[in-house]
Parts: C-alpha cells; structure tokens; sequence
C-alpha cells in the first residue's frame, strides 16, 4: 500500500475508531486523557500495518488491541504510583519542613470548597503529585487540575494580601 492511500485510508478511519478510543479514555480516568488519546491512535496506525482482514473484521481487532494497549499502560500507571508513594512514605535522612503561616492558611482555607482545601492539603502541604491526588480522591487528574485552578484564582488574591504586594 502506497502512502498516499495509506494516509487516506487512516484519515477515514479515525472518526469511527475515536469512539472507541473515548470509551477506553472513560474506563482509565486516572491517566492523562491527551497521552490515551494519543496511544490509541498509534494502536490505530498499528493495526493498520498489521490487521489480516481474512481472521477478523478490523473493528474487532483494534478494539481488542486498544483496550489491551490501555490496560497495560494502567497495570504501569498503578505500580508506578504505589512504588512512589511507598518511597514517598520511606523515612528520609532530610525531608524539608514547608512551613505555612497558620493564619494565612486559616484565611486560604475559609474561601475554599472541601474538595480545593483538599488539594491544598494534599499539593501544597504534603507535597503530591496530580496523579496521586486523582487515586486518593478516586477522580481524574483532569478533575484535580480543574480543582487546582479555580483554587489559585480564588486564594490569590489573600495571598497578595498577605504578601503586601499587588500583583495584576
């Protein structure tokens, strides 16, 4: 198969097969959706080089090859995560103390909602990633990163406050 015909072929394919690459983005919401959306298109190009059309109908093979490719990077997702927090438990021989005046966090902590003074508590304080917030939380890193920003927006302001500076 010659390129040209290749690459139109792998364009007329991408609509149907994006609904199956969303409903495999849907079922692993701890995993940045961009990345799966990205691998599944790869899986997509790879199916294409390889599917045999006389063993199975090629929605078939990629659905299988999809969901198998995600499940995979979650299997290395989990166990990435699980050996960062167990180091991230490990006693150090120095772990920086971030100290945070009381008052000011008093203040932070007044104009948020539970799930923003969690992520306060969680990035800021105890010092976490997004991805390990979004298994604790039991949501989507996209989720904790919205949380994040309309956090920011709103503890701006006092943090101003508290500096004596007004940035714009």
């Amino acid at each position: 198969m010659n390129k040209e015909r290749f690459a139109i072929e792998f364009e007329a394919r991408i609509k149907p097969c994006n609904k199956i690459i969303l409903k495999f983005i849907n079922q692993f919401p701890y995993m940045e959706a961009e990345d799966l959306h990205q691998e599944g298109l790869i899986v997509l190009y790879d199916c294409m080089k390889i599917h045999d059309e006389k063993r199975s109908a090629f929605t078939t093979y990629f659905y299988n090859k999809v969901y198998f490719r995600f499940l995979d990077l979650h299997y290395k997702f989990v166990k990435q995560v699980k050996s960062d927090l167990h180091f991230k438990n490990a006693p150090l021989s120095y772990v920086p103390n971030k100290e945070i005046d009381p008052f000011l966090l008093d203040d932070i902590l007044k104009v948020l909602n539970p799930e923003q003074k969690n992520w306060v508590r969680y990035y800021l304080i105890e010092d976490l990633s997004y991805k390990e917030i979004a298994l604790i939380e039991n949501t989507s890193i996209q989720d904790i990163k919205n949380r994040a920003r309309a956090a920011k927006k709103k503890i701006k302001p006092i943090i101003d406050d508290f500096m004596g500076r007004d940035f714009i």
